[in-house]
């Protein structure tokens, strides 16, 4: 299995990537070479202690562009979207998505709440 992210959240659950960011412009990939009690061991140390994971059946590592090439061609899951197939190469895109954000305040404010 393998799980490729930009930042520290996958399916709105913060486990896997503790220390990435959406904005240091590389994707961190996890590498199963094996599900097996000592890779969820380590994951879940690393969702206890914010360290990276590590273990005999882990490879941890940062990359700019990832190609995922299987045999036989298996469905990848894209944060939920199973609409492709391996092989697949997944990259970072400076900039393609804006945010605008405010403190909560504001976005009360526009929809008519007020502080009690």
């Amino acid at each position: 299995m393998v799980l490729v992210g930009n930042g520290s959240f996958i399916g709105g659950v913060n486990a896997y990537f503790p220390q990435s960011s959406v904005t240091d412009g590389w994707l961190d990939v996890l590498i199963f070479k094996e599900v097996s009690f000592s890779s969820f061991w380590s994951m879940l140390t690393s969702y206890l202690t914010s360290e990276e994971p590590e273990g005999k059946d882990l490879v941890y590592f940062h990359a700019k562009k990832v190609r995922v090439k299987t045999t036989p061609p298996l469905k990848v899951d894209c944060d939920g979207e199973k609409n492709s197939y391996t092989p697949v190469t997944l990259s970072i895109l400076p900039g393609h998505l804006r945010m605008v954000v405010g403190d909560d305040k504001a976005l009360n404010e526009r929809k008519g709440y007020q502080d009690p």
